[in-house]
């Protein structure tokens, strides 16, 4: 049976699959005969006493024993430097080939020796188990911005759309603050007395106005009106009237821009005898806007 010093030495061997390679099938003295596969081998160690056998794959240790296993090739280590050629040595005589020791316990590392002339290739050892996956690299920092690309042919351009309904008037903004009231310039030197000037003579006697307001008399006037646009209507009175007031009809969609009299003829000495109305159609279509003037009599 295997030693327990040799079936300790086969455990740090096998424990180090990862890293060692074991280069020579394990027979020590008193082991069954060769078994397992033809590149691992299969074994069962004494729990108690650390005996080592050899066993097939199918072959089970019992309750007492571990079964254990390790690769006769071990994984390709990394390449050295290249060194210098050597010259061509003569082929050596094939020696005889001595029987396996037992694996004895590792030595120190030595010295690394000249790089010998490349061997012949080895036989592909057995793929390793698949390593778990290392983790995500940092993200990469974003990439230029690509060049901007040609402008695409301008489309067809769509149908109006109808006109949006008129907002609502906005709130009348609040009156500013009165300015402070500037200082009183100083009072002026009083100029002197002039002479008494020669009184004139009375002027002829005017006729006598009105006593009150005679007939008062409707008289429209109507102008057309178009969707977003101004219009003005000019109302006038007769002879020997005056305007007195204003009113006018129309569309809901009218907003009053300017309302006043005004002298039309200026045959009225008494007052104005026309009016002025400035509208504005709010949203679109047509429409028409009547002035109603009101008209009153002062003929003698």
């Amino acid at each position: 049976m295997v030693s327990t010093k040799n079936a300790h030495a086969v455990a740090v061997a096998v424990s180090s699959l990862s890293l060692l390679a074991v280069g020579t099938m394990l027979s020590p003295a008193g082991a069954s005969a060769a078994a397992s596969t033809d590149r691992v081998l299969i074994a069962c160690v004494q729990k108690s006493s650390g005996d080592l056998r050899m066993v097939e794959p199918g072959d089970w240790c019992g309750p007492d024993a571990n079964k254990i296993r390790w690769r006769r090739e071990g994984l390709p280590g990394k390449d050295g430097a290249t060194g210098a050629a050597g010259p061509q040595g003569a082929t050596g005589a094939t020696g005889a080939t001595g029987a396996t020791g037992s694996i004895g316990m590792m030595g120190a590392t030595g010295a690394t020796g000249a790089t010998g002339a490349p061997g012949p290739t080895g036989a592909t050892g057995v793929t390793g188990d698949i390593g778990m996956a290392g983790p995500t690299g940092p993200t990469g920092p974003p990439g230029p911005t690509g060049a901007t690309g040609a402008t695409g042919p301008r489309g067809t351009p769509g149908t109006e759309g109808p006109v949006g309904p008129t907002g609502a008037t906005g709130a009348i903004g609040a009156t500013g603050a009165t300015g402070a009231t500037g200082a009183t310039g100083a009072t002026g030197a009083t100029g002197a007395t002039g002479a008494a000037g020669a009184t004139g003579a009375t002027g002829a006697t005017g006729a006598a106005g009105p006593a009150s307001f005679g007939a008062i008399t409707v008289r429209n006037t109507s102008e057309p009106v178009s969707g977003f646009a101004f219009t003005s209507v000019v109302g006038s009175c007769a002879t020997g009237e005056v305007a007195i007031g204003a009113g006018y009809t129309g569309t809901l969609d009218l907003v009053i821009r300017n309302s006043e009299p005004r002298d039309v003829f200026q045959t009225a000495p008494v007052g104005p005898d026309g009016w002025v109305l400035d509208v504005y159609k709010s949203n679109g279509g047509s429409g028409t806007v009547t002035l109603r003037l009101l008209c009153a009599d002062v003929t003698p």
